[in-house]
């Protein structure tokens, strides 16, 4: 934990070309989302399957307008997200800032920070997708396994931040 009143370096970094990848990957899984929904909103019926337990079975309903609820968080987080990282200043880093650690923990919670809007919003496109299979009856339950498994991605990266960040403290 930093002393109170402890400043940490502002430092302008440049926009990796890593970062840039993340930034165009991130809009692959909005582009998607939007394009199912709109291909799809004619057939689909007014009332939808839109929570699901665990084995898959759904057991809430909502008017298919919740579908843009989605999409409307995925352009929520998308730009939340883009906006936290001009700030790695002002992050809850692990271990202490200093002038000499500050460029590699700032860059590496940035990059972290895009990788996780990629996961986030793959999560979200994918549970789009699976509220419409179930909804055009192209499948009785959801299959939730994807879930799961991007969710345990989501939970890799994160100790894989974890490591390289205690490594550049």
């Amino acid at each position: 934990m930093e002393p109170k009143g402890h400043e940490r370096p502002l430092l302008e970094l440049p926009t990796t070309k890593s970062e840039l990848v993340l930034e165009l990957l991130s809009l692959i899984p909005m582009i998607l989302t939007f394009s199912t929904i709109c291909t799809s909103w004619a057939t689909l019926p007014q009332v939808i399957a839109t929570h699901f337990d665990i084995s898959g079975q759904p057991n809430g309903w909502s008017n298919k307008d919740a579908l843009w609820k989605i999409a409307g968080f995925e352009i929520f987080t998308f730009v939340a997200i883009s906006i936290m990282c001009r700030f790695p200043h002002t992050y809850n880093y692990m271990w202490p800032i200093t002038e000499s650690n500050a460029r590699g923990q700032y860059m590496l919670a940035r990059k972290f920070l895009r990788l996780l809007k990629f996961e986030s919003l793959s999560i979200l496109f994918l549970i789009t997708w699976t509220v419409i299979q179930v909804a055009n009856s192209n499948s009785k339950s959801a299959d939730i396994t994807r879930l799961i498994l991007a969710t345990a991605v989501m939970l890799i990266s994160c100790a894989i931040y974890m490591k390289l960040a205690f490594n550049r403290r």
